[in-house]
């Protein structure tokens, strides 16, 4: 894995860049390449400097301390009895209130959500899929995503079962076929 360059480094490209000298000029200057000068210089016009984010990548987030009261909270006060979760990089999963519960008593709050979910992942439709491909889903998975198709991540709806016979039936009192 690459490693940043020193700090005073970055400083050094913008103070040139400041006095009017190019990027390819700074870059051969300072023996780096150009795209890092033309990086900083964005950096540091974004943010005001040149500093360097944290290496190592994304840390999921965990509930713990006051979120994980407040998550808990919100869960009991939900009529739900099941929850969808997004799975990254994408993908949708669920759990239910006693599965949170049962992680939590066993000491397993301050782990990420994901870290603790049985590996199962949900089917998805699409907003223009019949409610027939619906209904194939119903009897196996609780809650079924629809997402967009530009976007499997983002979320259109959700679907049940019980969403599903109630609109059979209110077909059947239309007088559908």
């Amino acid at each position: 894995m690459a490693k940043p360059y020193a700090m005073d480094l970055g400083e050094r490209a913008m103070a040139r860049l400041a006095a009017g000298e190019g990027s390819s000029r700074v870059a051969a200057a300072l023996s780096i390449a150009v795209s890092s000068v033309i990086k900083w210089a964005a950096r540091a016009r974004r943010l005001g400097s040149v500093t360097p984010g944290r290496m190592g990548g994304h840390r999921p987030f965990a509930i713990s301390g006051e979120h994980r009261l407040f998550v808990l909270r919100q869960i009991e006060e939900s009529p739900s009895e099941i929850f969808l979760v997004r799975l990254q990089p994408s993908g949708w999963s669920h759990i239910s209130k006693q599965e949170i519960r049962t992680k939590v008593n066993e000491g397993k709050g301050a782990h990420t959500l994901r870290s603790v979910l049985p590996m199962r992942q949900l089917p998805v439709l699409h907003p223009d899929h019949l409610l027939d491909m619906a209904l194939r889903y119903a009897n196996q998975w609780p809650l079924v995503p629809v997402v967009s198709r530009a976007d499997l991540r983002k979320l259109e709806g959700v679907i049940s079962e019980h969403d599903i016979l109630n609109r059979y039936r209110a077909f059947d009192e239309e007088g559908g076929d």
